[in-house]
């Protein structure tokens, strides 16, 4: 019997260690050991209950910037590291009766008790991410990481619920402003959501109805007005509606799903269109295409395009692939380097769009197989009522002759316009002054019958 109620005793104490087991795995992060979102959305629930101090809370909202990028370049050991980095670093960076909690994949929460003065959360915010910027260490080497902060506070919303909403709005914000940030929910936040929800939803119509379609706006040789090439332009042409711009769907271009998508769907009128002309014969140079990042991101832009060209017939030289400075900056810009330099090998020119209002540098020109540099409309509006924008424009030009690199003026309305960037050398140019962006039906109609060749010249 002693022996029997030992063991009894023993099995009801393994039971009760079970049973506390499981209750701790069902509310904390396996990996991390954090609370998990069953054990924060809880206490939220307790806080909107009215747990919530007199003094109220804050909510902040963080996810390591670029996170699937380093799982896919580093590995996924690599991602698990810096995750417990950035635990231990939350423990230790909140104060007593706060709480962290790990959400799911590379997302945390932290519940900031007594937090109601927006200097104090933005103070603390900062120091937070100071934190994070830290490298951690895994397998000997170093592995930089960032972070973005979005918070909202309690006393500004009706609900946990909204206020958890907004956090994670404002978290969106300092995720698009580059990572690395913090911001903290202002109702303006709000609309641009809206705003920004209405262009995915036009965006996924547009793709569902086929309303996507290239435009083309002729490249032109301002000395002898002859075309040398297009510019394809995204327009979407929904029934009983003038054609727009890209503009109106521009937040799907952020999407990496939508943007390759819309880049298939672009390639494929292109190609086609380019096919039709082959068989007419018309000289029309080549056809340039933008890039959007999100699609260059995912590594397999320069494969998706060559393998299309190579079943319809179509020569490389054909094509451009125009990108703006800012595909040149931030994470995964190897990758995109891969990318670039398989196009430039099988003769596909690469074009830096918008020159001169990022941050592209004499590096980039240097590191990147560029070999075209189109300068902005916005310096060739002003050009002779501003002696400012003169000047750098002559200067790009100059860097283009140094380097050897070509230079189209983009956004060119004026024969005065044009007269002014051909006495400054520029041979190439673009805009209204030669014509618009126009379906591909209307593109032989700008080539004579008889010489096969286009003068658009004002």
């Amino acid at each position: 019997m002693i022996f029997l109620g030992r063991h009894l005793h023993g099995a009801a104490g393994e039971l009760a260690a079970a049973e506390a087991h499981t209750a701790h795995l069902a509310f904390h992060d396996s990996l991390t050991g954090l609370p998990n979102r069953a054990f924060f959305q809880r206490r939220l629930d307790e806080l909107n209950g009215g747990d919530c101090p007199a003094s109220g809370f804050a909510l902040a909202l963080l996810d390591v910037d670029e996170f699937k990028l380093t799982n896919d370049t580093l590995g996924h050991d690599a991602g698990d590291a810096i995750l417990l980095a950035f635990a231990d670093r939350l423990r230790i960076t909140i104060r007593p009766g706060d709480m962290v909690s790990r959400l799911g994949g590379d997302e945390f929460a932290l519940l900031l008790m007594d937090m109601s003065d927006q200097n104090d959360l933005e103070a603390f915010s900062t120091k937070l991410l100071e934190r994070l910027r830290e490298p951690c260490e895994h397998r000997g080497k170093l592995i930089h990481s960032n972070a973005s902060v979005g918070t909202s506070s309690w006393g500004e919303f009706d609900s946990a619920q909204n206020m958890l909403k907004h956090a994670d709005l404002a978290l969106y914000e300092a995720k698009g402003s580059g990572g690395g940030a913090y911001r903290r929910y202002d109702p303006v936040m709000w609309s641009t959501m809206l705003m920004r929800r209405e262009m995915l939803s036009v965006a996924e119509a547009a793709l569902e109805g086929d309303f996507i379609r290239p435009f083309y706006q002729p490249k032109v040789n301002l000395i002898t007005g002859v075309i040398v090439g297009f510019e394809a332009l995204l327009r979407c042409c929904m029934p009983g509606q003038a054609a727009k711009g890209p503009e109106c769907l521009a937040a799907a271009f952020e999407d990496c799903n939508l943007a390759v998508k819309l880049s298939d769907r672009m390639i494929d009128g292109m190609i086609a269109d380019i096919s039709a002309w082959r068989a007419l014969g018309l000289p029309f140079g080549h056809v340039a295409i933008n890039a959007a990042l999100a699609e260059l991101r995912r590594g397999d832009f320069a494969e998706r395009l060559l393998a299309k060209l190579k079943r319809a017939g179509i020569p490389p030289k054909c094509i451009q692939v125009e990108v703006t400075e800012s595909v040149l900056l931030g994470k995964g810009i190897d990758l995109i380097e891969r990318t670039f330099l398989e196009l430039a090998k099988r003769g596909i020119k690469l074009a830096l769009d918008d020159f001169g209002t990022g941050f592209a540098s004499l590096t980039h020109l240097k590191r990147f197989p560029i070999e075209i540099l189109k300068i902005d409309r916005s310096f060739i509006r002003d050009l002779q009522s501003d002696a400012d924008d003169g000047a750098i424009v002559d200067a790009l030009i100059g860097l283009g002759k140094a380097l050897k690199i070509g230079v189209v003026a983009e956004g060119i309305e004026t024969s005065a316009q044009r007269d002014f960037l051909r006495s400054l050398g520029c041979t190439v140019g673009q805009g209204y002054l030669f014509g618009g962006a126009s379906p591909a039906i209307e593109v032989p109609g700008m080539f004579s019958k008889s010489g096969g060749a286009a003068r658009l010249a004002a």
